[in-house]
């Protein structure tokens, strides 16, 4: 069973139980890699795209019980989800070009009113369908691709499919390897410190 590694453990492998491998390598087998035995495989990320919940024009003069719907409703989509990520999904399908103060402090309280009610679950900043707890690696594409909005079970989830194939992996290549997994072209250091701080919890 692959595990992740903490960066001391990384280093302190015998060098005979090695397998470094150039990043390039290791990156260019990210499209090929799989573990569907296991119930893990990227996907395409799935993004609520309409709502049932009765909104109003301006979203932050809603009913609360409906704007918690709309909450649970991209939830049930999307989970795990950020709340950035609801924020931006119930304003775009309302067809507002951005989210005031208002707007956010409202569905920041239509969530909270949701978890009270039991039909979503929170965790840090990422809200959970009760339905369904499971992670799956989702790619990502333009805006999306934030690695602050990726929640760390699904972070964790690639480091384990990219250990499950290249056992003791330096943790540079590692890194780089999940990432692309999300759709990340390029690793930045802000991204490459996200990345790692789960590797290394």
């Amino acid at each position: 069973q692959a595990r992740l590694l903490p960066r001391n453990e990384i280093s302190a492998v015998e060098p005979a139980l090695l397998t470094p491998l150039h990043i390039e390598e290791v990156i260019e087998s990210v499209d090929h890699v799989s573990a569907s035995g296991n119930g893990i495989e990227p996907t395409a990320y799935e993004s609520c795209k309409t709502l049932k919940a009765q909104l109003t024009s301006q979203l932050y003069d809603s009913s609360p019980s409906e704007l918690a719907k709309a909450v649970t409703e991209v939830v049930e989509v999307e989970s795990p989800v950020h709340i950035e990520e609801i924020i931006r999904r119930i304003r775009s399908i309302c067809g507002l070009r951005k989210a005031g103060g208002r707007i956010r402090s409202a569905i920041e309280h239509a969530a909270s009113v949701a978890q009270s009610h039991g039909t979503i679950k929170k965790s840090g900043d990422f809200y959970w369908s009760v339905a369904d707890s499971s992670v799956t690696i989702r790619k990502r594409t333009g805006e999306m691709v934030n690695a602050e909005t990726i929640a760390d079970e699904e972070i964790g989830t690639a480091f384990q499919l990219l250990l499950k194939k290249h056992f003791a992996t330096p943790e540079q290549p590692l890194i780089q390897a999940a990432a692309r997994l999300f759709g990340f072209q390029a690793v930045h250091d802000a991204t490459a410190t996200r990345f790692r701080q789960v590797l290394q919890y």
